[in-house]
């Protein structure tokens, strides 16, 4: 990971929006962490992974998120839906909160209040010595689940853990991909990211956790680290480094995984009821991002080809599969798993099927399109086409999805609903070392779809007969089959 700002209510807006930045952002007397005086700095539980607990912080977010979030909001309708959410999560977690909505008009004043129930809701629940198992008992949930939840609680009962809670439930009303890093995990996520030796151990992720908070390897590619440790496609990720994957997020984790070449990583992992610990040396990866085969049906060949991400050679990549498989007429393109990557390679793909100069995308920022990406191709590609999607499938996988639907209309689509990401995030500094991960724009196809609500335009739903990824392309592929009924009639 768009709605099309009205015009009439932009307009309008549009005034009140600058100087409610400007409000906000005067309100906010920015200073860094070293010239802190006073009170003005508040002591933190290091356990908790912020660098101050206070509403100058929160303010700052507020402000960041006002002025570049690509959809207009009211601060107001945020901030009683955060405290909403607050008082409905811990109230799930057996306290007994009652707060009420904002009743203040103006911006300073429903500021002020806003942190005056903030900090009634912690006194009601600091004093409150609850057994969450007993209420989580009646939700069915898994022992691990009830685990997270307890830690959560733990955190809850000192202020800065409580506070970073709110923080990121007010993080959560935005979009699912904007949220707040502590400095502790933005310095694991930078260090993940950053330096020119940039390597890792050869394993795709899913873009998501389970409901147990784990991350499922859906891939280990040949002659890689991992493969040669014995890693397989469904095992689970619950450490990284002995710290526990649940406390971090996916994107996190996968900088944590990554690092300089010849350097080792630990992993803990689940494989059935069993844990195994894997030391394993990262090492630069090489990965083709497509695999390929023929299917004969009816006598009819159907071209199959698995896209696993989008990296700098995969639009290449695709064309030699296709070459490799004798131009077929009818292809399948599966993008289940697919997390998404380099934009620019999707539409190259893209290009192979319609004509050139043709508008496959554009990027749209709060007020304006940011760019916009057109067809162009000398290769060309003559064929039916069925793309297969699922929940994971995610980001420029769906732009490419939806982009050939929109201009080449006997496109189908089947599988299960796509993930829904159409945004672009980006890191803003914080006063505090740490930094907010904010959506800034959304990408759109010809047709204008907003792929993170509507997800892509599915023709036909076909479950997954098993949650196994090995069974992915082969006899037992529901979705697979389906897709080759479609193509063999």
């Amino acid at each position: 990971m768009l709605k099309k700002l009205k015009n009439v209510v932009f307009y309008l807006s549009i005034i009140l929006l600058i100087f409610g930045i400007l409000f906000v952002f005067n309100l906010m007397n920015i200073k860094s962490e070293g010239n802190l005086e006073g009170n003005d700095k508040k002591t933190i539980n290091q356990e908790v992974d912020i660098g101050r607990a206070d509403f100058e912080l929160f303010r700052q977010v507020i402000a960041y998120s006002y002025k570049y979030f690509p959809e207009d909001f009211s601060i107001k309708d945020k901030l009683d839906k955060t405290l909403i959410k607050v008082k409905n999560n811990l109230n799930y977690l057996g306290y007994n909160v009652n707060v009420s909505l904002l009743n203040s008009d103006n911006l300073k004043d429903y500021l002020s209040e806003f942190e005056t129930k903030v900090n009634e809701i912690y006194n009601q629940i600091k004093d409150q010595n609850i057994d969450i198992s007993k209420s989580l008992s009646k939700s069915n949930l898994k022992q691990n689940q009830i685990e997270i939840y307890s830690t959560l609680n733990k955190y809850l009962k000192t202020y800065p853990g409580y506070f970073k809670f709110v923080l990121n439930t007010y993080c959560s009303t935005l979009d699912p991909y904007t949220n707040y890093m502590g400095p502790k995990e933005y310095k694991v996520f930078n260090e993940g990211i950053s330096g020119g030796n940039f390597s890792g151990i050869g394993v795709a992720m899913s873009a998501v956790k389970d409901k147990d908070g784990e991350i499922i390897i859906i891939d280990v590619f040949e002659d890689t680290p991992a493969y040669r440790a014995g890693l397989k496609p469904g095992d689970k990720i619950v450490k990284v480094d002995d710290k526990n994957v649940k406390d971090y997020s996916v994107d996190t984790v996968q900088s944590m995984i990554r690092g300089p070449k010849g350097t080792p990583v630990n992993l803990t992992i689940r494989r059935g009821k069993d844990l195994i610990n894997f030391k394993i040396i990262r090492d630069i990866i090489h990965i083709k991002s497509t695999k390929e085969k023929l299917i004969t049906k009816n006598g009819m060949e159907i071209g199959y080809i698995r896209i696993s991400s989008f990296n700098k050679d995969t639009s290449k990549e695709f064309l030699q599969s296709y070459n490799k498989l004798n131009r077929p007429k009818k292809i399948i393109i599966d993008l289940r798993n697919n997390g998404g990557g380099l934009l620019d390679e999707a539409v190259n793909i893209a290009s192979y099927f319609v004509e050139n100069g043709k508008l496959a995308v554009y990027l749209k920022s709060k007020d304006r399109i940011e760019k916009e990406y057109y067809t162009n191709s000398k290769e060309k590609i003559d064929a039916d086409i069925v793309i297969l999607v699922n929940n994971y499938t995610a980001s420029a996988a769906e732009i490419l999805t939806q982009s050939l639907k929109d201009l080449k209309k006997d496109v189908k689509i089947v599988g299960l609903p796509s993930y829904g990401k159409n945004s672009v995030q980006t890191l803003f500094n914080l006063m505090d070392g740490g930094v907010l991960k904010l959506t800034i724009a959304k990408y759109y196809t010809l047709s204008n779809r907003d792929i993170s609500k509507d997800k892509v335009s599915l023709d036909y739903k076909v479950e997954f007969n098993d949650s196994n990824p090995l069974d992915f392309g082969s006899d037992k592929d529901t979705q697979l089959n389906k897709a080759i009924e479609l193509l063999a009639n």
